[in-house]
């Protein structure tokens, strides 16, 4: 296949994937409006899959027998989230805690800690330039990994402020940012419908193969 290579990265999140398969609709619906080879989303991606920053890497290394050219008009990458949380405990409550009660805070703050620096990460080598905050990473990685791809990410904070950007103040964030919150399925077909439509757009997707499979 002489043409970029064409990948889709999706995040886990328990129930929470609702979110992530609402995005998905939303790109397959764009890509089979621009493509009359494709018939569903699995036509148009050359790999599909959880995968993290070491395999796209290994994808434009010859050694590992991919040997993909990289650079932004070669590789599209498009990540699909399911959402993560900036938690704060205020002080007088934090001070009450014990280890059992730290537990759960830590392993999820872990889990969204590696999931910011994974997308700065992502951005920094690729077409896109993460904000200030990661200024002091930006002129290493750019030097070494110019461009390797083209990269898109969609998914949403879970705080009161994005979901009352995008009408969904009425749903309870505590209960669903859960990962088994299986009775909030209609308000996460909201959430990945809203980000659907803030966040897809037909742009992403061009030059990347509209014409063919």
């Amino acid at each position: 296949m002489d043409r970029p290579k064409r990948l889709l990265s999706l995040d886990g999140g328990g129930i929470r994937g609702i979110i992530a398969a609402e995005v998905l609709v939303r790109i397959e619906e764009i890509i089979l409006a621009h493509n009359n080879k494709c018939k569903c989303l699995g036509d148009y991606f050359d790999f599909i899959g959880g995968t993290s920053t070491g395999a796209i890497l290994a994808a434009t290394q010859p050694a590992y027998g991919i040997g993909w050219p990289p650079g932004e008009q070669n590789i599209l990458l498009i990540s699909v989230g399911t959402g993560f949380r900036s938690e704060q405990i205020p002080y007088p409550k934090a001070r009450g805690y014990k280890a059992l009660n730290w537990a759960p805070y830590a392993i999820g703050t872990f889990m969204d800690s590696a999931n910011l620096q994974q997308n700065i990460l992502m951005q920094l080598m690729s077409q896109q330039r993460p904000d200030k905050k990661a200024a002091f990473a930006t002129e290493y990685i750019t030097d070494h990994f110019k461009s390797l791809l083209t990269y898109h990410r969609y998914t949403i904070s879970f705080s009161r402020e994005r979901f009352e950007k995008l009408n969904l103040g009425d749903i309870d964030i505590d209960r669903v940012q859960a990962l088994d919150c299986i009775d909030q399925i209609p308000a996460l077909k909201r959430i990945g419908q809203a980000i659907a439509r803030e966040q897809v757009h037909r742009k992403d997707f061009e030059g990347f193969g509209d014409d063919d499979a």
